[in-house]
């Protein structure tokens, strides 16, 4: 232990004085708000509201709509875990910032359109920002949701104690 202090003091009294150590931030970064549905339908397409906000020290050049993002552009994704944490999707849909580069410390609230796996169980998604071409951001915190059978069908027998032949009736079917 005494070697390492001995290093770290030489190594400081070493170093040219008027010379600093760049500082890394992080150039992609963001905080999530959301509350996604606690149910979908497998493969199904739910429109979930996201507040962002830039932490990095980049401002965003934004995805604004189209057929995909072009390199460079930031646009919100998400990722679908099973229960074990296996990634079921990683590459989510792209959903648009809107127009306007997002600032250092802005706020941007998106509307994101997020497709529920094709199977159903349980599942956990998260949210992540993209800078696409270039890499991902550190991702929300994970939602549990559960996917049903997207298509289902119950059947009850009528109420009705008689039925006269050649007589058209109408039954719910839920």
């Amino acid at each position: 232990m005494r070697l390492a202090s001995v290093v770290l003091v030489l190594l400081g009294l070493l170093w040219p004085a008027g010379v600093a150590s760049a500082d890394h931030g992080v150039p992609l970064a963001a905080t999530y708000k959301t509350t996604p549905p606690a149910t979908m339908g497998a493969g199904t397409d739910v429109a979930v509201k996201v507040t962002l906000t830039n932490t990095g020290d980049d401002a965003w050049v934004p995805f604004v709509g189209g057929t995909a993002p072009a390199a460079g552009q930031v646009a919100l994704s998400y990722h679908w875990q099973d229960p074990f944490g296996t990634i079921v999707v990683w590459e989510g849909l792209r959903s648009p910032l809107g127009a306007g580069n997002v600032a250092k410390g802005a706020t941007r609230e998106v509307t994101a359109t997020v497709r529920a796996p094709t199977e159903a169980g349980a599942y956990f998604l998260t949210f992540a920002v993209i800078k696409e071409g270039v890499a991902w951001a550190a991702p929300s915190l994970r939602y549990a949701v559960q996917v049903n059978p997207a298509y289902s069908a119950r059947f009850a027998r009528p109420t009705i104690t008689a039925l006269l032949l050649a007589t058209a009736y109408t039954f719910p079917v839920t």
